[in-house]
């Protein structure tokens, strides 16, 4: 098949940013002709990528994949205008100038974030008359609801009034809708998606980033006994990400469990009370170290010297359907999880046996986990982790995903339901 993919985000761009790129390369891989249509490069700072320079638009091929950039205005801040203007700007070129490099094509794959996108989906489906699979990797509005970047209720409220709108006419021009966790499809589909035109499709992770090796060096480096359990999260330091609850949990670490190191690296907003609160809740038994950014190079070695890894998110209704890409990182890693996130997440951990589920936000469940996973030692731990990689290779790899999106694609292509 000759396959187009538009995503606003897009390699160079690191972290989840990447995962388009390695679809276009799987594709291309299996033989398919394959079209990028995306922006000029400028996350996660909103700072153009050395190389590039804004333009109308620019050709380019990489790894064999034919590249188109079209202008966008370059901003990723905490600025609601700034932002909507980056997400404006890239769907308004998107849909004038950079829809007709899809022309030719059979079939066209649409990352649905942002929602801006839903312009040039109606051109390429409307004018074009080319079969689009909308593929929704974050659900618009709610984000925006349990986000900080609107602080007014009434301008939440309209705002989010304003993008359900939008995203009815936007999957109403869409082909395929497929959501990337199954409370996702259902959503959809009671916002008014035909059941037969939804499909699950989840997210992969950066296969190249996050893959299983070794971390002894690490913890040598760091000085960490052979026989010590650590637990990492590793990521943004933000409020929406619940570290503080890590953090609490350390505080009330059972007496007589073994001692534990816990690591928390990146950077963010928080890091300061963060550091602070861990001062405060000070453990005999629980070790907290705070290891800043770790160049994403370096990020799968890291992983590797962890035995636990914790994912959070607030306790809120978009966290119940969500599946964080930290999940899939993590179980890729083949590493075990601690889970303080319900909904689909504590599923996939659960049915897995992939590591700990707790509810969120309950502080003395999640101590007692953490202590769990201290008795159960380095050696139990592996074990889970060996479950964490085969689920995902089941359910959440690249091969999988691509798989799953090129048979829905070649059903649309043939004039098939998918």
């Amino acid at each position: 098949m000759r396959i187009g993919i538009l995503s606003q985000w897009f390699d160079p761009e690191p972290g989840p940013a990447r995962l388009p790129g390695a679809l276009a390369r799987a594709l291309d891989g299996r033989g398919h002709e394959v079209r990028v249509l995306t922006g000029f490069p400028n996350y996660p700072d909103g700072v153009v990528k050395d190389g590039y320079s804004v333009r109308w638009r620019a050709d380019e091929e990489v790894d064999g994949v034919r590249i188109r950039r079209v202008a966008l205005y370059p901003s990723h801040d905490a600025s609601v205008v700034r932002r909507a203007a980056n997400y404006a700007s890239f769907g308004l070129s998107a849909a004038t100038v950079g829809t007709s490099f899809f022309r030719g094509l059979d079939v066209v794959w649409v990352s649905n974030s942002p929602v801006t996108v839903g312009l040039p989906v109606w051109r390429l489906t409307r004018a074009m008359r080319l079969p689009v699979l909308l593929h929704v990797l974050d659900l618009w509005p709610d984000n925006v609801v349990s986000s900080a970047l609107v602080r007014s209720r009434r301008g939440t409220a309209a705002i989010a009034s304003a993008v359900h709108g939008w995203n009815r006419w936007m999957y109403g021009n869409a082909s395929h809708v497929a959501g990337i966790s199954p409370s996702i499809v259902g959503l959809l589909e009671g916002r008014a998606v035909p059941p037969e035109k939804l499909s699950y499709v989840p997210l992969w992770a950066d296969e190249e980033s996050f893959r299983p090796c070794e971390g002894d060096r690490v913890r040598r480096d760091r000085g960490v006994p052979d026989d010590r359990v650590v637990v990492l999260y590793g990521g943004t330091l933000g409020r929406a990400q619940a570290i503080d609850h890590l953090i609490e949990a350390c505080g009330r670490y059972p007496a007589d469990a073994p001692p534990v190191d816990v690591w928390i690296a990146g950077s963010g907003v928080e890091e300061e009370a963060l550091r602070g609160l861990a001062r405060r809740r000070a453990h005999p038994h629980v070790r907290v170290s705070f290891l800043g950014r770790v160049p994403t190079a370096e990020m799968a070695e890291v992983m590797a010297a962890a035995d636990l890894h914790y994912v959070g998110l607030r306790d809120d209704a978009n966290s119940t359907v969500t599946m964080p890409s930290k999940l899939q990182a993590t179980m890729a890693c083949a590493r075990p999880i601690l889970l303080a996130i319900g909904g689909d997440a504590a599923d996939v951990v659960e049915r897995s046996r992939a590591g700990f589920s707790v509810a969120p936000g309950d502080t003395e469940a999640l101590a007692a986990a953490l202590a769990n996973a201290a008795r159960l030692g380095r050696d139990g731990l592996r074990a889970k982790g060996r479950a964490a990689r085969a689920a995902y290779d089941r359910e959440f790899s690249l091969a999988a995903g691509t798989t799953r999106i090129e048979g829905i694609l070649a059903d649309l292509h043939a004039g098939r339901a998918a």
